[in-house]
């Protein structure tokens, strides 16, 4: 589970498959926070930082940045029917509060 919620997470960072171009070191999950929204349902708050390195196109040069992100989503408990076995799925936030942070560092 924690491998498919970080694969999910860096899916969402642009960039992240031009290797060549873009270095993302220092990746720190802060404490994960959750607010129940319903019964069934969860809003999940992942707070994450890390380092970043961009070679610019063109120009060649190298750009070092403090990334600060707030990934928020929801899940809920659902219960098949037949089998009685419960599972747990990511949804989406109806609320778009997705905060991030880029500072250009020295």
């Amino acid at each position: 589970v924690t491998t498919g919620y970080l694969n999910g997470c860096l899916r969402l960072l642009p960039y992240t498959r031009c290797s060549s171009r873009v270095k993302i070191s220092n990746l720190h999950i802060l404490d994960i926070t959750s607010e129940a929204t319903s019964e069934n349902t969860a809003k999940v708050r992942t707070p994450i930082t890390a380092d970043i390195n961009v070679k610019l196109p063109g120009l060649g040069e190298i750009v070092d940045l403090a990334l600060s992100l707030l990934l928020q989503f929801c899940v809920s408990v659902e219960t098949d029917e037949e089998t009685g076995v419960s599972q747990v799925v990511m949804e989406e936030c109806k609320n778009n509060q997705h905060s991030i942070s880029l500072t250009l560092l020295g």
